[in-house]
């Protein structure tokens, strides 16, 4: 009986620890009324993470180039990338960028990682805007069209998403529709390539402009 009630004590042990308290579930908001505010610093980012969850390095912004910023929960799952303003003193959000596929981060709107374009349109209550996918087969909503996730006139911070197909099988079809989204041009979510391909979220951003 104690041997198996040690493995019971000890299962439920884990259990315990592989759940994360409420207060650390609550804090993995990315909203512009959570602790990101236009004028947070990296200092106080700090003390409300945890010193040790908290540390200053390079962020990768695209095309080669890289800015000194603030990696939060850095190397794990939950790693937020947040960019600058004022890159010497940390301080002023620019910009706090998700890219971990299996990421807790969550904006109040509902939108997340890995949410597919089509659950994104049930989300905006209709289609949106987005641009053609670029090198890496990425594309960032522009415009929601005046959808549930349009920002108020005159709001300097929300979240965007760009949808991306990295993990999708490269079948020639496939390869061709990606092919005609491609370059310089804005595409509506309701292309038929769009819908089929169902591109999901592989980066949620906050922003102040």
């Amino acid at each position: 009986m104690l041997p198996a009630l040690s493995r019971i004590l000890a299962t439920s042990t884990l259990l315990l620890l592989a759940v994360p308290p409420a207060d650390a579930r609550e804090r993995l908001v990315l909203e512009c009324d959570s602790v990101f505010t236009p004028n947070v610093s990296a200092a106080q980012l700090a003390e409300h993470f945890g010193a040790e969850n908290v540390k200053t390095g390079r962020i990768f912004t695209g095309e080669g180039y890289s800015d000194r910023g603030t990696l939060i929960f850095s190397r794990t799952v939950n790693e937020a990338q947040v960019e600058w303003y004022d890159e010497e003193k940390l301080e002023r959000v620019r910009i706090v960028r998700i890219r971990k596929d299996s990421s807790n981060w969550v904006a109040r709107n509902g939108l997340k990682m890995h949410l597919d374009l089509k659950s994104i349109e049930r989300l905006n209550g209709g289609p949106f805007g987005l641009e053609g996918f670029n090198f890496d087969y990425a594309s960032t909503v522009v415009t929601w069209l005046d959808g549930a996730l349009e920002l108020p006139e005159g709001n300097t911070c929300g979240v965007r998403v760009a949808l991306g197909v990295v993990d999708q099988p490269r079948t020639p079809e496939r390869l061709e529709m990606m092919h005609r989204l491609s370059g310089e041009r804005r595409f509506s979510s309701r292309n038929q390539d769009m819908q089929d391909l169902n591109p999901t979220v592989y980066q949620l951003l906050l922003f102040f402009r």
